[in-house]
């Protein structure tokens, strides 16, 4: 099969109480048509139907996509895919709103917790895309405020599913002339962006409560080291920073 630069392609859910549920992803790849659909935060399953002509295709696409808007699922995203160029501002924009409405979903889930504690976290391979929060209330002692792993809530993470859709058109089985050691560093810095954008929204408070919120983004297999302590700093008070830099220096020594 010959592949165009771009594809036509769309994104479907299906909710439950407002929140994403299962996907279904659709494109036009010239002759044949790509659906892949599932679970949220999963990869799915993935089957591709080809056609005689690209003219096929195309009406196929729009008979799939009518079929699943039929079976409940909700259009949300649209567009084109470009082989050779990567739209890390579009991935921001999805982490920061899909990061808004997890964290809220979290607070709402446990307003008795005081939440202050927000990460974001991917892998060593920008394969994923994870939230979670926290509350220094409910910590077994102070280092733990450093890692997310010890937090208690992930509700909401669903939100950041097409953020994930996105980030997985260059691990599964798209082509793609994008150099992966920029994609990983685009997709970090996109998901520092978004924290950061919150941040001056005011998402995370203002005055005595911000000055107490720990913000990260963290690789779960990882260690950022340098790069991490300046993550570190661009998201959080002079305060906090003090503090994670005294316990870094230790871990250090």
């Amino acid at each position: 099969m010959n592949f165009n630069n771009k594809y036509d392609w769309v994104l479907l859910y299906k909710n439950v109480d407002g929140v994403p549920n299962q996907f279904c992803e659709v494109r036009h790849v010239d002759s044949a048509v790509w659906v892949r659909s599932g679970r949220t935060s999963t990869w799915g399953t993935h089957e591709i139907v080809k056609c005689k002509t690209s003219a096929d295709a195309a009406a196929k696409f729009k008979e799939i996509v009518k079929q699943q808007v039929c079976d409940g699922f909700v259009l949300t995203r649209e567009g084109t895919f470009n082989s050779k160029v990567f739209d890390y501002e579009e991935l921001t924009y999805e982490i920061y709103e899909g990061a808004r409405k997890a964290f809220t979903t979290a607070r709402e889930a446990h307003k008795e917790d005081n939440l202050n504690l927000y990460a974001l976290y991917s892998d060593s391979d920008a394969m994923t895309i994870v939230s979670v929060a926290g509350s220094t209330a409910t910590l077994e002692d102070e280092t733990c405020r450093w890692c997310p792993e010890e937090w208690s809530y992930d509700e909401g993470n669903e939100f950041l599913d097409i953020a994930y859709r996105l980030i997985l058109t260059q691990h599964q089985d798209l082509p793609s002339e994008i150099n992966i050691e920029k994609f990983r560093a685009g997709v970090f810095e996109a998901a520092v962006s978004a924290l950061e954008r919150l941040d001056t929204e005011g998402f995370f408070g203002s005055g005595e409560q911000r000055e107490e919120c720990v913000i990260l983004f963290q690789v779960s297999d990882d260690d950022l080291d340098e790069e991490q302590l300046a993550i570190v700093r661009r998201l959080n008070t002079a305060k906090v920073y003090n503090e994670y830099y005294d316990l870094w220096k230790s871990w250090k020594s």
